[in-house]
């Protein structure tokens, strides 16, 4: 169950509909509307952990995920019972440097909102993570297929993608290897990049934050 930022979790995209969900995980373990005016509705499903809000006023699309699987991951890394210090100093540092914590009588949560993703916290460790749709402006959400368009407007024809982590990158010299400037220093120790990051990517090299599970278990060893 991989966390696709601005996207979603594993194979469930913001922007489904509910019959597309259950066309992945089946019929829910409950559905539940939300309280009052809510413009709401809640798909539960207790085997996986998780808790999916779709929103009517939205045309019933899939905007909130809940989760506390333990196999949900960023970066090729287990987020569930990691320690706070694990999670923001390794796992997501390089997408997200800074957090908004909010201190609660009995846990703690951490908050980014360019992502829309909050992680919350019991005795130091990470026990669910909730992820939004994100927003365009004060009164629209930004649904993934529009930034999907927007991507393909924008990567510069003078990229390509890295044959470890995925990330595009500008072409330079080091597109001989199919590397991006992070990957081939952490592997063939060529000089990196200085990164600069801005709306999740490098200005300087284009790099997204992408690490390959290669990398990730071998800087942990």
């Amino acid at each position: 169950m991989k966390i696709n930022l601005k996207h979603g979790i594993g194979r469930l995209k913001f922007g489904m509909k509910s019959n597309q969900v259950k066309q992945i995980l089946g019929d829910p373990s409950e559905k539940k509307n939300g309280i009052g005016e809510s413009h709401e509705y809640y798909l539960i499903y207790n085997r996986e952990n998780l808790t999916l809000t779709f929103y009517l006023d939205e045309g019933n699309k899939l905007g909130y995920i809940k989760t506390s699987n333990p196999e949900v991951s960023f970066n090729g890394q287990k987020i569930i019972s990691r320690t706070v210090k694990h999670i923001t100093d390794n796992v997501f540092k390089t997408k997200i440097p800074q957090w908004e914590l909010e201190t609660h009588d009995s846990f703690s949560t951490l908050f980014n909102q360019e992502f829309w993703l909050t992680l919350y916290i019991e005795y130091d460790k990470i026990t669910t993570v909730e992820l939004g749709v994100s927003f365009k402006d004060d009164e629209n959400y930004l649904w993934p297929n529009e930034i999907d368009e927007s991507l393909k407007m924008d990567v510069p024809n003078s990229t390509c993608v890295c044959d470890e982590c995925g990330s595009h990158f500008f072409k330079v010299k080091l597109d001989m290897i199919g590397l991006c400037p992070e990957c081939a220093h952490k592997i063939y120790g060529y000089q990196n990049c200085e990164h600069n990051f801005n709306n999740g990517r490098c200005t300087h090299c284009y790099w997204d934050g992408s690490k390959s599970d290669y990398l990730n278990n071998k800087s942990s060893t």
